[in-house]
């Protein structure tokens, strides 16, 4: 009679771990910790602050919308990544979809030959 399959996944989740720690790897554990540990020290400090809720009144809220997006640069700041990303992304589809143009040409050619791939996208 075979054991459940819970049992074989937790002695095998129990038993992995010291197949991987072995003598070679103990300086590239070493080396990782701090990258483990760093995250939770800097979310248990970021955590533990009191928050501070600044008192915003309604009209500071209306002043600040009716403003216009060249006098609020992070606003600006943010759409033209937007626009930049989506215009990459659109670039990126004409070249999928063999644009004669040389640009795209240029592009899968030499950044991104694997965009033109057959085995990628294979026919059935």
């Amino acid at each position: 009679m075979r054991p459940p399959v819970e049992v074989s996944v937790l002695i095998l989740s129990l038993s992995a771990p010291g197949v991987f720690i072995t003598m070679n790897n103990i300086p590239a554990l070493q080396e990782n910790v701090p990258f483990f540990l760093v995250p939770f020290w800097a979310a248990s400090l970021l955590f533990s602050r009191p928050r501070e809720m600044p008192v915003v009144t309604a009209d500071k809220i209306i002043a600040e919308q009716k403003k216009g997006l060249l006098s609020r640069p992070v606003d600006l700041l943010l759409s033209l990544l937007l626009l930049g990303a989506m215009a990459f992304s659109v670039f990126r589809g004409f070249v999928v979809l063999d644009c004669p143009l040389d640009a795209c040409f240029t592009y899968v050619y030499q950044y991104e030959p694997y965009l033109k791939d057959p085995l990628a996208f294979q026919e059935s």
